[in-house]
């Protein structure tokens, strides 16, 4: 009965040490493999972020460009040489004014999708502000006042008011990420 256990260990030891190691061996290629392979994906996926930002990269500048150019329009001296018609009353001004300004911010509103959060938000709220003294300014004329008084108003709210306009720091908040693009 010695005899027959001896010889069982003698087959079973060496058996069980080449299992062991066979498992090793397979589990060893088996992890590098998958190590590997997620490599592959990880180098995949950054070739794809590439690519995709590089392909992005000209739609990201034309909504740049378009922001800006929307901004610009808004300043009130363009504005107002957009929208002044002769012999228009200050709330047929007011309102080619708010219409103008909310046509074009309609107009742009898709480019929120190349820009920042905070940058939209700035394009936002200087749209909001601009009405908003718009409509300030139409309340304290008198109700005979023509476009012309209520355009006058406008440009010297501005004249005389010691703060940025709210598109010149959407504008200065925009020009700054666009610079980003190109940092390094």
């Amino acid at each position: 009965m010695t005899d027959f256990i001896l010889e069982v260990l003698k087959i079973s030891i060496p058996a069980v040490v080449v299992l062991v190691t066979a498992w090793l061996l397979l589990s060893n290629m088996l992890d590098n493999s998958v190590k590997m392979r997620q490599l592959e994906l990880a180098q995949q996926r950054l070739q794809f972020n590439s690519k995709r930002a590089q392909d992005s990269l000209p739609v990201r500048l034309q909504a740049y460009e378009r922001l800006s150019l929307y901004l610009e329009r808004m300043h009130p001296q363009a504005l107002i040489q957009r929208t002044r018609e002769e012999n228009m009353t200050a709330p047929e001004m007011q309102m080619a004014l708010i219409t103008t300004i909310r046509t074009e911010f309609e107009y742009n509103i898709t480019q929120q999708i190349y820009v920042s959060s905070e940058v939209w938000a700035m394009v936002r709220g200087a749209t909001e502000e601009m009405i908003s003294i718009i409509n300030q300014l139409s309340v304290k004329l008198p109700t005979e006042a023509s476009g012309t008084d209520l355009s006058l108003a406008f440009l010297r709210y501005f004249l005389t008011d010691t703060g940025v306009l709210p598109t010149q720091k959407a504008l200065d908040q925009l020009n700054e990420e666009a610079k980003l693009l190109f940092a390094v």
